[in-house]
């Protein structure tokens, strides 16, 4: 977009190494806050950088232009093409036994809250630092397996509509209860995968005594066979943009569709501005 020179670039790059921020993952979610592994202080970061670097800032040569096995698929490979997609508004390391949780509904659609005395989730182990079942606030809540596994089987969805009345959502006591009969094991067979793979079983014991159970699970809306179909994550999209921009998110959608035949950029940042 700042049509940089192949020296700005690697400038900008080289910036990025030396401003990078450094957020240890297992502190950011086993203590959640707004800082969000630093996500989105690195975003800020790689456009100050390559704004710098538009404006003549030199840096040191980084890493990456030496690393010849890294760059060897530039321009062919775009690994944007292989991220995950979130189906649910929660962190992803609890997607899989969600997902487990929308296959038990499927088969049975009267499954719900009610009728669930036990859960257990057999996990690679850093999900299990995410096992607070009694969250104080919406962010500890979407970091919690058990809480948002809790407040999956009462309402069936868990979306960014869901987190705005906060004191609601993390004090209800159906939902409280219900974590709190949310266990989590770990299965060192799907350490052992990870982070390739994230992998769990879920075991739902019923009021009744009898078990459910899915193995193997991995999350939905990952890269490959999983992944989402236009029109879900064309929802998705809409989910999240329109309360933002309002009926300019449709006409956006369209024109990012046809983004290779956009003759200015600035068609874009029109529709995304706030007003």
């Amino acid at each position: 977009l700042l049509q940089l020179t192949d020296e700005q670039m690697c400038n900008a790059i080289g910036q990025c190494e030396y401003f990078t921020p450094q957020a240890g993952q297992d502190r950011s979610v086993q203590f959640p806050s707004m800082t969000k592994e630093g996500i989105p202080w690195g975003a800020y970061t790689g456009s100050f950088c390559a704004h710098l670097a538009k404006g003549g800032f030199t840096a040191h040569r980084p890493h990456l232009a030496d690393a010849e096995e890294l760059c060897a698929d530039l321009g062919q490979k775009f690994e944007i093409d292989f991220t995950y997609y979130k189906k649910w508004a929660a962190c992803r390391w609890a997607h899989p036994a969600m997902g487990g949780l929308e296959k038990i509904k499927s088969e049975k659609p009267s499954f719900g809250i009610t009728e669930v005395k036990h859960v257990k989730i057999r996990s690679f182990e850093k999900a299990l630092l995410l096992s607070n079942p009694k969250p104080a606030s919406t962010l500890q809540a979407v970091y919690s397996i058990p809480f948002s596994l809790a407040y999956w089987l009462k309402h069936g969805q868990l979306e960014p509509d869901n987190l705005k009345d906060e004191v609601a959502m993390v004090s209800d006591p159906e939902v409280c209860d219900m974590a709190t009969r949310i266990d989590m094991e770990h299965a060192t067979e799907y350490t052992a995968e990870f982070p390739l793979r994230c992998i769990q079983d879920i075991i739902v014991t019923l009021n009744d005594g009898s078990t459910v159970t899915k193995e193997t699970l991995e999350a939905p809306w990952d890269a490959g066979e999983r992944a989402p179909s236009n029109e879900e994550i064309n929802a998705k999209f809409m989910t999240l943009a329109e309360p933002v921009i309002g009926a300019n998110a449709a006409i956006l959608l369209e024109k990012l569709y046809a983004l290779d035949e956009l003759a200015d950029v600035s068609e874009l940042t029109r529709l995304m501005t706030v007003h």
